[in-house]
């Protein structure tokens, strides 16, 4: 009877330690739960700061490149102001005290580039051409502007009949 309850009792010990080694191991386990939670939302929060820093990284991006376009049209603009202010310019032209500026282009109308056109067509279009690029750039001086467009062979630009035409009745 003593084996008995020498046995019972270590059985009691054993089931004890057992139980014992059972809500350690739970205890561990919600243990290992809460810092595998405690981890993911640091995970979470570090992977939405990166997303809002890319964001911003964007953002600063986008507003150097419309920066950049902005002084690269001012740019542009300059230049064209520049430009419009090198052609010749003459008081009182088409209007007392008024400024006419004139751009003269020269244009081989040989060129292979050009023989599938007739002259007139393509000095045409370098006087629609000259006045896309200048005629703003003439206004904001308060001047009027007329492209002055001649062929190699000396034919003149339509415009410039007209230009040369009104000089003459002066």
């Amino acid at each position: 009877m003593g084996a008995t309850k020498h046995q019972e009792q270590l059985r009691i010990q054993q089931e004890e330690e057992e139980c014992a080694k059972q809500q350690q191991e739970e205890a561990m386990r919600l243990h290992m739960e809460d810092e595998e939670a405690k981890l993911q939302q640091q995970i979470e929060i570090l992977q939405r700061k990166a997303e809002e820093a890319k964001e911003r990284q964007r953002k600063a991006e986008e507003a150097k490149e419309r920066q950049r376009k902005a002084e690269e049209a001012k740019e542009r603009q300059r230049k064209e102001e520049e430009e419009a202010e090198e052609h010749l310019s003459i008081r009182g032209v088409w209007q007392s005290q008024t400024v006419a500026s004139f751009d003269i282009r020269v244009i081989d109308t040989d060129a292979p580039s050009y023989l599938h056109r007739d002259v007139s067509s393509v000095l045409s279009s370098a006087e629609e051409e000259k006045k896309r690029k200048y005629i703003d750039a003439a206004e904001a001086r308060r001047a009027s502007f007329t492209p002055l467009v001649v062929s190699i062979d000396g034919v003149l630009g339509q415009k410039q009949n007209v230009s040369y035409n009104s000089l003459l009745t002066k």
